[in-house]
């Protein structure tokens, strides 16, 4: 009994060892503040418990997952560019501490942005993410998060879904199927950013657009342009939109627009039936 004790003990403090030296690899080729509560070796790769992220100066994102599911060998940390990386976070948890209020400064949310993509973009060999069933505060709201993401060289494909939660943590009465949901393609920018070349984004029913994409978080020019034609509340709808330190600027066009539907949805009562062929908007 004591020599079967006496090798737990071992292997636990064995699993600890393993877990710090993942996470000093990790730091030193990332610049994250992680921590690794234990690792243990798999046929494949590695499962690591107790993931913690911690927030630090300019990365203004913390989070832990109970589990990490780490695919593609011990080599690939060392020196990414023998092959490819597969990650799997299980039971995940993120805050990104950006401002409360509706819009928060354009610096914060591209800072977030930076700590999120930054080191995944900048990982010089095949990277593969998996999460599902995340919990993702944003601006001081939670959000259920399920999210695919792999690159390697020359392309990015994302696939991430979002839903609200509510104060119990479940999924926001009324909005099961309005939830948020975006596919992109793209690739890392050289002046520290992301060029999205097709994007197509569904947001409940009513919502369905698909365009291109810049994000820049330093260099010249910092921040978000896109722009994006699809239907909105069966609305043929054609435009653009930045988000910069300046402010966040839409101008897009409606065709084929009914009023009264529109008035309804926004709570004002149209007397009549009315459509326009046309509706410019453009919002400062």
């Amino acid at each position: 009994m004591l020599a079967g004790l006496a090798v737990a003990l071992w292997s636990i403090g064995e699993e600890r060892r393993l877990g710090r030296l993942v996470a000093s690899l990790v730091r030193a080729r990332t610049g994250l503040s992680i921590t690794v509560g234990a690792a243990s070796a798999t046929g494949d790769g590695l499962v690591l418990h107790d993931v913690r992220l911690g927030a630090a100066p300019g990365l203004p994102v913390d989070g832990q997952a109970q589990r990490v599911e780490v695919s593609g060998g011990w080599l690939p940390l060392v020196t990414p560019r023998a092959g490819p990386v597969s990650i799997r976070a299980v039971a995940a948890r993120l805050t990104a501490a950006v401002g409360e209020g509706p819009t928060p400064a354009t610096s914060e949310v591209l800072d977030a942005l930076r700590a999120i993509l930054g080191p995944w973009l900048a990982w010089p060999g095949g990277l593969a993410f998996r999460m599902e069933g995340a919990e993702v505060r944003f601006g001081g709201r939670p959000w259920i998060v399920d999210m695919s993401a792999d690159k390697d060289a020359a392309r990015l494909n994302l696939v991430a879904a979002f839903a609200p939660l509510d104060e119990g943590g479940g999924v926001a009465a009324g909005t099961t199927g309005h939830r948020m949901v975006i596919e992109a393609v793209g690739r890392a920018a050289a002046d520290a950013g992301l060029d999205v070349s097709r994007f197509a984004m569904q947001a409940g029913p009513d919502v369905h657009l698909q365009g291109t994409a810049a994000l820049r978080w330093s260099g010249g020019g910092p921040g978000l342009s896109a722009e994006a034609e699809g239907r909105v509340a069966g609305s043929r709808l054609a435009g653009r939109a930045a988000w910069t330190d300046d402010g966040f600027v839409i101008d897009s066009a409606l065709s084929g627009v009914d009023l009264t539907d529109l008035g309804a949805r926004l709570g004002v009562v149209v007397p009549a039936r009315l459509q326009a062929r046309q509706v410019r908007v453009r919002w400062e």
